[in-house]
C-alpha cells in the first residue's frame, strides 16, 4: 500500500510516537530536519543524537576512515551503520533504534563538476534502507535544495519507523528518486547485532565441510578470478576446504549493511560458503576459528605486523603473535604487487615464530595483480574524480 502524503509536522508527530531512537548523521545537506524534529518538545525521547560532520576531516573522523566518494549511496549507507552502531551502545542494545544518514552535493559558491545530488539511508536491527536523488541543476537555490534533502531525510526516518506516512517529495520534470530496501534474513541479523560470532551466509545453500578450514578473508568487493585462483590453488596445497569469511566490522574499511553485504554476495558463485563475521583482525578470527590456515596476501600479512594496529605497543603485538601460536592458526601467504615490485612473504623481516607459521606461495606458482578497487574503478564505481567533491 502506497504510504499517504502529510505534512511535516504530522510526519514529525507520528514518528515521535513510534517508539524508535534515532541517531542521525547529516553531511553536505539536510540540516532544515534539525529545527523539524527539535522543536517540538520531547525530542529527548526519541532523538539519541544528530552530528553533523561537514568538513572532510570531520566526515573521515566518524566514519573512521577515507571513503570513495563523499557523497555517494555507499557512504550514506556507511554512516547509517555507524549511526546505528552507535546508537545501539549507548542505549545497552535493548530498545529499537535507528542510524539515519544524509551526504549531499548541492548548490554552493562554487561549480561543481559532478551532478547535484542527494543520498540518504537508514540502518535497523533488520533492514537497510536507501534513497538517492540527481537534482537537475540551476532549478533551485541551495534553501530549496537543501530543504528537500531535509524531506528525503524525513520519508526515510518514516521508513525507518514503518510509518504508512510520507512527507511531500516536490520534484521537478525528470528527477526520481531511486530506492532500495534490503531486510536481512535472521541468522544475518544475529551476527550483525552480536547475538553470534558467526554464522554461514548461506542457511540452505553451499555445502559446509568439516573442520579444519582454510579461510578467506575479504571483502569481496567485487569476488573476481584472482579471488577463484586463490580458492583453488589454496585448496590444492592444503589439501582442506577452501571457505571465504566477510567481516561485517573492519579495521580499516566501513562497516557493512545489508544492502552491500547482499551486493557482494551476489558477486560470489554458488557453491563456495561464506562466513558471516563481526571480527574485524585476524586475532578475533583466530579465536574464532581456532586451527584453521588464513589465505592471505602479503599486504594482508604486512598490516598484521604493523605496530600501527597494536596502538604502537610491542606488548600488543607479541600478545598477538602468542595467540596464533595458541590458536595454532597457520597463514597461506600469496605474493602481491606492491609499488613497482612483487612482494612475497619470504622478503619479509617477521618475527621467527610467526615466519614459522607462514607458507609462501611463490610467483611461478601464482600472480594476479588486479584487485577488488581496480575493478571498481574501471567500472566507475569508484570515479577519483568525484572524491575531491566534498559534501
Amino acid at each position: 500500500m502506497n504510504p499517504e502524503i502529510v505534512s511535516i509536522p504530522r510526519v514529525v508527530e507520528t514518528v515521535y510516537q513510534a517508539g524508535r531512537w534515532l541517531n542521525i548523521v547529516l553531511t553536505g545537506g539536510g540540516a532544515g530536519l534539525v529545527p523539524w524534529l527539535l522543536q517540538r518538545p520531547g525530542g529527548s525521547k526519541v532523538i539519541n543524537e544528530m552530528i553533523i560532520p561537514y568538513s572532510e576531516r570531520a566526515l573521515r573522523s566518524y566514519l573512521g576512515h577515507t571513503p570513495e566518494q563523499f557523497c555517494a549511496p555507499e557512504t550514506a549507507q556507511a554512516l547509517a551503520v555507524v549511526a546505528f552502531r552507535r546508537a545501539r551502545d549507548q542505549l545497552g542494545g535493548e530498545p529499537p533504534c535507528a542510524g539515519v544518514a544524509c551526504t549531499a552535493s548541492l548548490v554552493t559558491n562554487r561549480p561543481k563538476r559532478g551532478d547535484h545530488r542527494i543520498h540518504v539511508a537508514y540502518q535497523t536491527e533488520g533492514t537497510t534502507g536507501a534513497l538517492s536523488l540527481v537534482l537537475i541543476k540551476g532549478l533551485r537555490h541551495r534553501t530549496a535544495e537543501d530543504q528537500l534533502a531535509a524531506r528525503l531525510c524525513l520519508s526515510a526516518i518514516a521508513e525507518a519507523c514503518e510509518l504508512s506516512v510520507r512527507p511531500n517529495l516536490p520534484l521537478k520534470p525528470g528527477e526520481e528518486v531511486l530506492h532500495q530496501r534490503f531486510v536481512a534474513p535472521q541468522h544475518w541479523q544475529a551476527v550483525f547485532l552480536g547475538l553470534k560470532p558467526f554464522d554461514f551466509a548461506w542457511a540452505d545453500g553451499a555445502q559446509i565441510p568439516p573442520r579444519p578450514w582454510a579461510i578467506l578473508s575479504g571483502s569481496f568487493n567485487p569476488f573476481h578470478e584472482g579471488h577463484r585462483a586463490m580458492i583453488e590453488l589454496a585448496s590444492r596445497l592444503l589439501n582442506l576446504p577452501v571457505i571465504l569469511e566477510i567481516s561485517l566490522i573492519n579495521a580499516d574499511k566501513p562497516p557493512l549493511d545489508y544492502c552491500s553485504l547482499a551486493k557482494r554476495l551476489n558477486t560470489i558463485p554458488p557453491g563456495i560458503p561464506v562466513i558471516l563475521t563481526t571480527a574485524p583482525t585476524f586475532v578475533q578470527k583466530a579465536r574464532l576459528f581456532p586451527q584453521s590456515i588464513f589465505v592471505v596476501g602479503v599486504d594482508t600479512l604486512i598490516r598484521i605486523i604493523d605496530r600501527r594496529f597494536y596502538s604502537g605497543e610491542e606488548s600488543l603485538f607479541t600478545q598477538a603473535l602468542q595467540e596464533f601460536i595458541s590458536a595454532d592458526c597457520r597463514f597461506l601467504v600469496f605474493g602481491r604487487q606492491i609499488g613497482n615490485r612483487f612482494v612475497t612473504a619470504d622478503q619479509l623481516a617477521l618475527p621467527e615464530s610467526l615466519r614459522d607459521r607462514c607458507q609462501t606461495v611463490p610467483e611461478s606458482l601464482f600472480r594476479v595483480d588486479i584487485s577488488s578497487t581496480e575493478i571498481r574503478q574501471l567500472k566507475g564505481l569508484a570515479d577519483p574524480t568525484l572524491a575531491d567533491n566534498p559534501p
